[in-house]
């Protein structure tokens, strides 16, 4: 019988309060830290059927974000399609959609989903409209060799991160506020199956500072938006592991 993947846990020692949302800078003197050689990529989505211009673009980038015209060839420019940008919901399915896309392109390097940081800026401090701001930091792994090879076949990949609570049993970081997952916790990737050890690697590096074990559980297909369950497991990857293997309950 088909059971939903992990509990909730919610004690301190899960990892409550790790990640918090960007706040919002309100001019350049309060652009948002970030190192520029440390972007991969950066999604700008204007709300509206109008895309926006390169100049237009930057100059809503620029106020946020250490950026400098030169810096244009990072900037992959969109436009929001009716009720795509009215909730956080639809925000993130909008910007993983968007992200899906430049993997299998192969602009980004796969798992961008787990390296974004999101800026919603409205109409007054973008100016013209509301805008969406997706920054995708460079993956500190390389594609393994297997992955890299010609002709592997790309897939995409729902990921799932679990940590081991003190009952035993493999647990969902949820904010208790909002009853959703933290950030990075849950995402779409597309890629090669023999690189998703490597993404679930870096999925696990962003919860460096939590002293629990940690795994990342993979689904096929994109199913953020559905519930998951064991019998829809494609594997698991374990901390410190390079191996996807079949689905288990236990803490090994």
């Amino acid at each position: 019988m088909a059971e939903p993947v992990g509990g909730f846990c919610g004690n301190a020692g899960c990892g409550g309060g790790l990640l918090t949302t960007p706040v919002l800078p309100t001019g350049r003197h309060d652009v948002t830290p970030m190192d520029p050689d440390t972007i991969e990529g950066v999604i700008v989505v204007r709300d509206g059927p109008i895309r926006p211009t390169t100049d237009e673009a930057l100059t809503v980038v620029t106020k946020f974000l250490p950026l400098v015209p030169d810096d244009a060839p990072l900037l992959h420019i969109r436009r929001g399609g009716p009720g795509t940008m009215s909730d956080d919901s639809t925000r993130d399915g909008l910007v993983q959609s968007l992200l899906l896309d430049l993997e299998r392109e192969g602009v980004l390097v796969p798992g961008a989903w787990g390296r974004s940081r999101r800026l919603h800026i409205l109409a007054g401090p973008a100016g013209d409209a509301n805008y969406l701001i997706n920054v995708v930091r460079k993956s500190d792994r390389r594609p393994s060799p297997a992955a890299s090879q010609d002709g592997a076949h790309w897939n995409t990949y729902t990921y799932l991160l679990q940590i081991l609570a003190d009952n035993g049993v493999w647990s969902l970081l949820l904010d208790p506020h909002t009853g959703r997952p933290f950030e990075g916790v849950l995402g779409a990737v597309s890629a090669p199956a023999a690189m998703l050890p490597d993404i679930a690697q870096e999925v696990i590096a962003r919860f460096a500072d939590m002293s629990r074990r940690r795994r990342v559980v993979f689904f096929e297909g994109d199913r953020t938006q559905q519930k998951l369950t064991t019998d829809d497991v494609y594997g698991i990857v374990m901390e410190g592991s390079a191996a996807l293997l079949p689905y288990s309950e236990g803490p090994a």
